[in-house]
This record gives structure tokens, sequence and C-alpha cells, in this order.
């Protein structure tokens, strides 16, 4: 009797740590689903992406050396300009040039979007690119469109026009 008791209790006790540890373990997902990405500019400011609510918001991978990207950026250029304030567009440098550099190569090739100083991509969900260029679409629901290879304003605004 002594035996069955024990066997019960240890149940019991196995069960309420698995209900903690589950219950835990899911407090901890919706903390870190929670928590705001931060976009890090060139010009030394910060961004939260849901400063951006209710916009789409573009993340263009690009380098100096890339020929696509040289014609993709006048593309994005005159994207935001026919589309702001409902299109956000950032501009990440895959070397990972920053400072000087990078606002020399900016003006070199006439990018008129904001430049961030760090890769979001973990944050965002997607790993750094292979291809470039790339770009990450975020719709105003938060969901997420890779495009891979050169865009121009017409394929942009053909994705920016579905459905969120």
């Amino acid at each position: 009797m002594k035996s069955r008791l024990c066997r019960t209790m240890l149940y019991e006790v196995r069960r309420i740590l698995l209900r903690v540890m589950v219950g835990l373990g899911f407090m901890l997902c919706i903390s870190s689903c929670a928590r705001p990405i931060t976009l890090h500019l060139q010009d030394g400011s910060t961004v939260q992406l849901t400063d951006h609510a209710g916009q789409w918001v573009l993340v263009n991978y690009w380098a100096e050396w890339c020929e696509p990207c040289r014609r993709e950026i006048p593309e994005l250029n005159a994207l935001l300009k026919a589309r702001a304030p409902t299109v956000a567009v950032y501009g990440v440098n895959y070397d990972g040039i920053s400072g000087a550099a990078l606002q020399a190569q900016a003006m070199k090739m006439g990018i008129a979007f904001p430049l961030l100083t760090s890769d979001p991509g973990v944050d965002l969900g997607t790993a750094h690119p292979e291809v470039l260029p790339t770009t990450i679409v975020i719709a105003p629901s938060g969901r997420r469109t890779l495009l891979v290879g050169p865009q121009t304003q017409a394929s942009l605004n053909a994705v920016l026009s579905r459905a969120n």
C-alpha cells in the first residue's frame, strides 16, 4: 500500500512539474516574441519596427560591387518617393561596411533611403542572404516576404498590392 501511495505521489509531482515547465516555456516564448525589433541607423539614431505600424517596410541588402544592386537602387528610391509615407525602405550593406566608408558608398550609388549599421536579419527571422540583391518585405500585418534578385518599382508595387 505504501509503495502504491509513493508511486501515485511521484506521478502527481511529475505531472505538476511538467505543467510548470510547459508554462515557463510558453511565457519565455511569448516574452521573446514580444521583444521589439530595433533598427540601428547610420546617423546614430534607432527606430523600432513597431514605429512603422500600418506601413510596409522593405529591408534591402546591397553591395557596391553588385551590378544588379546598382540597377535596383534607383527603383527603390523611386518606390520610396512615390509611396511614402505608406512605405519605408532601409538598406543594409552586405559587406558590413560602416561609418564614413558606408556613407561614401551610399552617396556614390545614389542611395536615398536610410542605411542600417547592422544586419537585422536574425531579429526578422531570416539568415544573411547568399544572393544579392535581397529584400525583406514586411507587410503592415507583420507577414514577411523574401525577394531574391533585382526588383523594379513595378515588381515591388505588385508585392505591395497583395493583401496583408
